[in-house]
This record gives C-alpha cells, sequence and structure tokens, in this order.
C-alpha cells in the first residue's frame, strides 16, 4: 500500500533534480553566451575608434563574474586620438549583475596620464579608491556618480599650472527629478591643498550645484553645440549654489548665465563674502600683483552691495552683485577682468 507514494516522490524527486540540472546548464550557457556577446562588443568599439583615427588598447582583457556578474578588466589601458592627444589609465575595472545590465560599477586604480603635445599640457591624477556608479537606460546614460578618496592633480602647460590634492571628491550628473529635459551637476571637493595657495591657508571645502535646462541630451553622449539655443544662439546655464568654506574663508555664490557659441559668458552672479577683509588679504597674497584692484573691488563691493549679519555668527556678510558681459566681469562700475572661453565643441 505503501509502494505507490513512495514510487511517486522519488518520480518527483527526480523531475526536481533533472529541472535544477537543466536551470544550471541553460543558465551557464546564457553567461557564456552574453560573455561572447559582450566580448564582441567591446571588440568592435575597438575597432570602429580605430576607424575614426584613435588608437585604444587594453592589456589584459579579461570577461570574468560566473555565474551571477560580468567582471571586465583591463590593465594599462590607453587612447590616443587622431592629433596625438593621450590618455593613459593602470587599470579599470567594471562590474555588472546579470539580471541587471542597466547598473554598472566601476573602479580605477591610477595613476592616470594625459598628455596633449598640440598645445604644450602635461597633467596627471593618482588617487587611493575611484568607483563610479552608472544607470543607464536603452536611449543611453541617465545618471552618473563618482567618488575619489585621497585625489592628487598636477598639470603644466598651455597657460596652466594646478598641483593640488583633496581628501576626497564626488561628481553627481543626474537629469533633473523637477524638470526630465534638464541635466543637474553636484560637484565636491574636500580638504583641498596646494602649493599655489598662500601657506597659511587651511584646507579648502568647495561644492557646487548646476543646472543645464534641456541638457538632459548631454548625459546621452551629445555636446553642448547639440542644444537648443535662444535665438541669440546662447544656452541658459543656473548656478543653484556653491560655496569655498575654510578656517579663514567663506564664499556663496548663485546666479543665472548664458553661454554662447564662442563660449564666452553673460549673466549675473550674486557673490555673498563672509568678512570682506579676510578675502581680500586672502586675494592679495594668492595673486600680490593684483593687490590694488582687490582693494578697490573691496571698495566697490561695501558701496554696491549689500551688508548684513549672518544669523548664526553674527558676522559681517557682503553680498556683491557681478555682472558678466560675453566673459567681462563687472562688480557695479569696477571692471575686474575677462573670464577665459568655454570649449562648446562648435567649430
Amino acid at each position: 500500500m505503501q509502494a505507490g507514494p513512495k514510487r511517486n516522490l522519488r518520480i518527483r524527486y527526480i523531475f526536481l533534480s533533472a529541472a535544477v540540472v537543466l536551470t544550471i546548464f541553460a543558465w551557464s550557457a546564457g553567461w557564456f553566451y552574453m560573455r561572447g556577446q559582450l566580448q564582441n562588443q567591446i571588440e568592435r568599439n575597438l575597432n570602429g575608434l580605430e576607424q575614426a583615427g584613435v588608437a585604444a588598447s587594453c592589456a589584459d582583457l579579461k570577461i570574468a563574474g560566473f555565474p551571477f556578474r560580468f567582471e571586465v578588466s583591463c590593465d594599462d589601458t590607453s587612447i590616443i586620438d587622431a592629433v596625438g592627444r593621450t590618455s593613459r589609465l593602470k587599470r579599470l575595472l567594471a562590474v555588472a549583475l546579470v539580471y541587471n545590465p542597466w547598473h554598472v560599477i566601476i573602479e580605477a586604480a591610477g595613476p592616470y596620464m594625459f598628455e596633449a603635445p598640440e598645445i604644450g599640457l602635461k597633467a596627471s591624477a593618482d588617487w587611493k579608491l575611484a568607483r563610479s556608479s552608472v544607470l543607464y537606460s536603452t536611449d543611453g546614460l541617465d545618471q552618473l556618480d563618482l567618488a575619489v578618496d585621497d585625489l592628487s592633480l598636477a598639470a603644466l602647460g598651455a597657460g596652466v599650472g594646478v598641483d593640488l590634492s583633496a581628501q576626497s571628491g564626488q561628481i553627481n550628473l543626474r537629469i533633473a527629478p523637477e524638470d526630465l529635459t534638464a541635466l543637474e551637476a553636484f560637484v565636491s571637493l574636500t580638504g583641498v591643498k596646494s602649493a599655489m595657495l598662500p601657506s597659511d591657508t587651511s584646507p579648502i571645502d568647495g561644492r557646487i550645484h548646476l543646472q543645464v535646462p534641456n541638457g538632459a541630451v548631454l548625459l546621452k553622449g551629445r555636446g553642448l553645440e547639440s542644444l537648443p539655443g535662444a535665438e541669440d544662439g546662447s544656452w541658459p546655464l543656473r548656478l543653484v549654489w556653491s560655496s569655498l568654506k575654510s578656517d579663514e574663508l567663506q564664499l556663496e555664490a548663485t546666479g543665472d548665465l548664458r553661454l554662447d557659441h564662442q563660449g564666452l559668458l553673460s549673466g549675473n552672479v550674486d557673490l555673498t563674502v563672509f568678512d570682506i577683509e579676510a578675502f581680500v588679504q586672502f586675494l592679495s597674497e594668492l595673486m600680490p600683483g593684483q593687490a590694488q584692484t582687490f582693494e578697490a573691488m573691496k571698495g566697490a563691493a561695501l558701496s554696491f552691495g549689500r551688508q548684513s549679519q549672518d544669523e548664526e555668527d553674527g558676522r559681517l556678510k557682503v553680498l556683491m552683485p557681478f555682472t558678466l558681459s560675453e566673459g567681462q566681469v563687472r562688480l557695479g562700475l569696477l571692471p575686474l577682468g575677462v573670464l577665459p572661453p568655454v570649449n562648446t565643441g562648435r567649430r
């Protein structure tokens, strides 16, 4: 009487075991098939770059992570474009889950080297840890988050001289939640030190929040020249908020700007300075040759700016309204100089 139930149990066990084996076999076959497709896509991308005049190389390319992930690693990556600009990176690792390939985690090991011989520029960067989270959709990139620890940067040439370090840095790019056509960018650096600053300057923290109306297409790989511009051929930029802060300094700025087809900025920026005396002293030590200009700026700030006391610590703060016109900067009637043009990608 019990043989029937036992026999049925054995049959169910056999079918269950077979289903498990078939599932494992199908999953394994699918993983290796997708691995082959991924490798073919990487090779096609490299061939496409070569046909476009860009030499890209990747030593010891590996695709691992079986059975639930894809881990693509590459050592000693280099890219050389048609005019000789060169980028080199020690190691790159990209990881995505098989069941969520639209979310990719990327880790990079420094150092990174960049050289532009046509303008005589050399730059380098190194860090302790660099990791980014990238979200894709069917039409391209949706969000990018990058975090770096113990960052050092150096650049020399083409009128540029940079040498600084930071405890940490972050870059966040996303489509603005309140306007799906706008691009929103957040950039921050903490604990910034540099030999270019006055010797007694304490570490500086800097943050910026920028919005680009109609800029969501930039996440899809298109350039500034692709943005729908106004009739005058310029594009709006909104400086939502920015700040620089150290033991000696505290600055905050907001503003609305426009970028024209020549890369020149126009618009208005309201800069709030906490302790104008310390700010002018800092600038004068940073650029001694412009000390008289900064003293004149202080006078203009006290004449044209709005003075008030900070609610938290009672410090005097001055709101300084700057006006930009095709790159030329003024504070009231006082001209302060010209900003260099931004590369918009136009020819």
